[in-house]
């Protein structure tokens, strides 16, 4: 079995990056613990990042009393040159083009996964500014 050469390691990631038609924002998710309540803020970079979402099949929704919650389940491809954890936020602005509105969010389901060719993440839909 030949390994793959470093040439074709470049070609790979340019041809994969080269299919991330859509743009999104990247989170950094802080916890402040004073007090007896934890609070959540995420500050949100201004720089758009190519990358290539795909949306879950279905939604999943749990009932537990009254109360529901749905989970939408997603995967993200982002540049290898991405600096990105799993505490971090992800927010869609905009698919193939046309920008959305209002921008969905999303937070890392685990840790992101470096493939050959760009990092793989697993989403969860969040409420804007919620802390889901």
């Amino acid at each position: 079995m030949n390994a793959i050469t470093a040439t074709e390691v470049s070609r790979l990631r340019a041809a994969i990056e080269s299919v991330m038609f859509d743009i999104c924002l990247l989170g950094t998710t802080t916890e402040d613990t004073t007090g007896t309540y934890v609070t959540e803020t995420v500050t949100w970079g201004t720089t758009d990042i190519p990358c290539g979402f795909t949306p879950a099949t279905q939604s999943q929704t749990y009932e537990s009393g009254e109360a529901q919650a749905n989970f939408s389940e997603a995967t993200l491809r982002l540049p290898l040159s991405v600096s990105i954890t799993g505490f971090d936020r992800v927010r869609l602005t905009s698919r193939f083009g046309r920008p959305l509105s209002p921008a969905q969010e999303f937070r890392i389901e685990g840790a992101p996964q470096p493939g050959v060719g760009c990092l793989i993440l697993s989403l969860a839909a969040v409420t804007p500014g919620g802390r889901g």
